[in-house]
């Protein structure tokens, strides 16, 4: 057998939140926050119920998703 990479559970986007009661206790606090729509809501409460490590992670994903990974990439699109 060849030695690969694992495959990685996906939830979303790509990071394995099994924090159902944590976002949905965190969702109510933040129930009455004005100016922000529902899935706005939702994606915060994911991001705060997440744990550092996963946060990091959620955060790599994002910019892999939209090409910003590595430091030439960044630079391509005008960033430092």
């Amino acid at each position: 057998m060849g030695r690969g990479i694992p495959p990685q559970p996906r939830s979303g986007y790509g990071v394995n939140l099994n924090h159902g009661k944590k976002i949905s206790q965190v969702l109510r606090k933040i129930r009455s926050v004005p100016g922000l729509s529902e899935d706005e809501k939702h994606l915060f409460a994911r991001s705060l119920a997440a744990s550092p490590d996963e946060r990091w992670q959620l955060h790599e994903n994002f910019l892999r998703t939209h090409d910003l990974f590595t430091r030439s990439s960044r630079k391509k699109y005008g960033f430092k």
